[in-house]
């Protein structure tokens, strides 16, 4: 496994009882600040399905290295962080994604 540049995508469903003012302002406030100061943070995207069943929110964070993602997901301020998504959230799904090397660029 490639073990430089990885992705890591969330998805999930907003419950039905949250106020989507209140997940926004989570999102802006807590979630983006927390993975922009986490070690080899690149970026993050949120996006929304508009074409498509499942997860209404796709979330993509891009991380400099698999070592890195790996001691971020390991920590407990990220155990903390998905306790705080599921007070929002259901059907959360997470997939982390190495380049296969196979495309152009």
């Amino acid at each position: 496994m490639q073990t430089g540049h990885v992705q890591l995508l969330v998805s999930y469903v907003l419950a039905n009882d949250v106020e989507e003012s209140d997940y926004a302002d989570w999102v802006r406030g807590v979630a983006i600040p927390w993975w922009q100061n986490q070690p080899g943070f690149r970026s993050i995207r949120g996006f929304y399905t508009v074409v498509g069943t499942g997860a209404r929110i796709v979330v993509q964070i891009d991380i400099d290295h698999f070592a890195s993602l790996t001691q971020i997901l390991a920590s407990k301020r990220y155990a903390d962080m998905r306790r705080e998504l599921n007070r929002f959230a259901h059907d959360i799904d997470t997939r982390i994604l190495a380049r296969t090397g196979r495309d152009p660029d």
